[in-house]
């Protein structure tokens, strides 16, 4: 009964690591970084008759970079998630160290 237990925390601590370490790519598509660079930054008034296409939000894996992360990097990259989105425009929801999040539009 223990070896068995032993080998069950075993199984368990191997599938937590291999499935922790595993990361989704990030598009590194030149036609997103673009799209990216031409989203409008603008507050709630300007985005009422617009179309809500969601939050977007990027946090620094805090194990990689061992809490520093650079504040324009989280930026970039929430960009790229709205460009992926079809937005035109973004609401910042906030901006910190090591996360940002912002609100996407599409006003075409």
């Amino acid at each position: 009964m223990m070896l068995s237990a032993a080998k069950m925390i075993l199984t368990a601590a191997l599938l937590m690591s291999t499935f922790s370490c595993t990361t989704i790519p990030e598009p590194d598509n030149q036609y997103l970084d673009q799209q990216a660079q031409q989203l409008v930054e603008t507050d709630e008034r300007m985005v009422q008759n617009c179309r809500n296409l969601g939050s977007v939000s990027r946090s620094a894996d805090m194990t990689k970079f061992l809490g520093i992360h650079l504040t324009k990097k989280n930026i970039q990259l929430v960009k790229r998630q709205a460009a992926q989105l079809g937005a035109t425009h973004i609401v910042w929801l906030y901006q910190y160290k090591n996360s940002a999040a912002a609100l996407a539009y599409s006003c075409r």
